[in-house]
């Protein structure tokens, strides 16, 4: 005992010393730990801010999709239509409205309408709030029309120039300042059910998959954006790229069908691109 207390006595300042060392280094220990918790901690409420804020941006973008859906001014309108407003709206629906030569569409529909611009679509909400319906007492009905739309009122004109044996629906036009030509009679054409391809080899038909799935995506592509087409012309030039097992290749579209070559009426003949995914089997179309 009294040799371990002479020991101790002996070596007393190493011992605090070493004491010292070791309470300093359990409270660098405990500092860095706390540095660690904090750093952590704020890394925690920076990920929940992101997020945060990510949230928002989706609910700005759900705030900015809502702004086209109709609005209550909008609905009370639509609830208060009568028989001969409700006729007039399926008369609209019942075919595409066009423009250019097919290259400013508009596609109504009971509440909205679909407007084309070079291949681009917009949706527009809209309601009738008033319609003066007339005629010039002999073949022609000309309709004056308010729209209420996601970007204000305008004032329509409807004409349709009964034909004179009744067998057809007659020639229709609509001219209204809501549409991207303000200043432009857009023409109501009945799309055609099928294209008419021509000019594709047989190398060629079996680069583009089924055939008539082939003609049917491109009607209906053709009906939306060029409904005056009434057949296609291949140009006969088809890229490849065998790694993404993609085949592009284009055709020109013509309103006359005796002459491939001829353009729709009035303009430069359209040619539209044609993307076959041979992986899934679909068809994309642009101008």
């Amino acid at each position: 005992m009294k040799d371990w207390k002479g020991l101790l006595k002996k070596h007393r300042k190493v011992a605090l010393l070493s004491l010292f060392a070791i309470i300093v280094f359990a409270g660098f220990s405990v500092t860095s730990a706390l540095h660690v918790a904090e750093r952590r901690a704020a890394q925690q409420s920076q990920t929940a801010s992101d997020a945060a804020g990510s949230d928002s941006g989706k609910t700005a973008g759900a705030s900015e999709a809502e702004k086209t859906s109709l609005t209550e001014s909008q609905k009370k309108l639509i609830k208060a239509y009568d028989s001969k407003t409700r006729k007039l709206i399926e008369t609209l629906c019942a075919g595409v409205w066009s423009a250019s030569d097919g290259k400013y569409t508009v596609r109504f529909y009971d509440d909205h309408y679909v407007e084309t611009v070079n291949g681009e679509e917009t949706s527009h909400p809209f309601a009738i709030s008033a319609c003066e319906f007339g005629n010039n007492g002999s073949d022609t009905e000309v309709d004056t029309i308010a729209f209420e739309t996601d970007a204000g009122t305008y004032i329509a004109t409807y004409t349709l120039v009964k034909s004179a044996d009744s067998a057809s629906a007659g020639q229709a036009s609509l001219l209204s300042g809501m549409f991207a030509l303000p200043n432009t009679a857009y023409q109501r054409s009945d799309a055609v059910e099928k294209i008419a391809v021509e000019g594709l080899d047989g190398e060629a038909k079996g680069l583009l998959g089924d055939q008539d799935a082939f003609v049917d995506a491109l009607s209906r592509w053709c009906s939306t954006h060029y409904p005056s087409a009434v057949k296609a012309t291949w140009n006969k030039n088809v890229t490849i790229d065998y790694d993404k097992g993609l085949v592009v290749t284009a055709f020109t579209l013509s309103s006359d069908e005796s002459d491939g070559s001829a353009s729709l009426t009035g303009s430069a003949t359209p040619v539209i691109t044609v993307t076959y995914d041979q992986n899934d089997s679909t068809y994309k179309f642009s101008v």
